[in-house]
């Protein structure tokens, strides 16, 4: 078994969160005149309250944009939210694709039939599988763990996503995934084994020692300290 991280592992992950989320925080300040400043703060309470860098929903949470808009969250939506989306997607797009030598490396893997692929990761659920089928990875895994998905916002009784991103989240689209997917409870977020165990007991892997599992990750202590526990 190999099991393989997929943010800042397969992917730059972090140029593209750090481009992309400057750039759509600058549009909505363009947008609304709210300071740049004042959003950055605003973003980095949202994503602590959430406990995940991985929340897509911060835009229409920030209250310096609910209060411009007078909590019409239509508005907020068409207006800014989805500008800003669109001007984070150009910034973060030269980063959003493998790293070179991943494709081959793991269709070289999948010459073995011996040996199974499967991704762990901290990222949502839903998140992981668009991600990794965006960047051409997915079909190469025979089993995808990842956290929960984040709740749709709900502000003024209203869904506060657009209808496409809320039927995207509704579907729980596989993007043709033929092997496992599933979603671990977000106390199975890694260091801890729990979703390791998890893995290895739905994919059936019996292991006799510690060498029958190579993980592949970005972080020493998250990653690839768990084949040692």
């Amino acid at each position: 078994l190999i099991i393989l991280d997929l943010d800042n592992t397969l992917i730059d992950w972090c140029s593209m969160f750090a481009f992309g989320t400057q750039r759509a925080i600058q549009k909505a300040s363009e947008i609304t005149g709210v300071s740049y400043s004042t959003l950055c703060q605003e973003y980095k309470d949202i994503l602590d309250q959430e406990e995940s860098v991985e929340y897509p929903f911060v835009l229409q949470k920030l209250p310096s944009i609910l209060k411009y808009y007078n909590n019409d969250v239509s508005k907020v939506l068409t207006e800014c939210t989805e500008p800003a989306r669109s001007a984070a997607k150009l910034a973060s797009y030269s980063y959003f694709k493998p790293y070179p030598n991943v494709i081959r490396t793991l269709r070289k893997l999948k010459q073995y039939p011996n040996i199974k692929l499967a991704m762990l990761t901290d990222a949502p659920h839903q998140i992981a599988l668009n991600r990794s089928h965006k960047i051409g990875v997915l079909h190469f895994f025979d089993g995808v763990y990842g956290l929960e998905d984040p709740q749709i916002p709900i502000i003024q009784n209203e869904i506060a996503v657009t209808q496409e991103i809320l039927f995207k989240n509704l579907d729980k689209w596989k993007y043709g995934l033929i092997g496992r997917h599933r979603t671990l409870p977000n106390d199975y977020r890694k260091p801890s084994v729990k979703g390791l165990k998890y893995l290895l007991t739905d994919l059936d892997i019996k292991i006799e020692s510690k060498q029958d599992v190579i993980f592949v990750g970005d972080n020493v202590f998250k990653d690839v300290q768990l084949c040692h526990d």
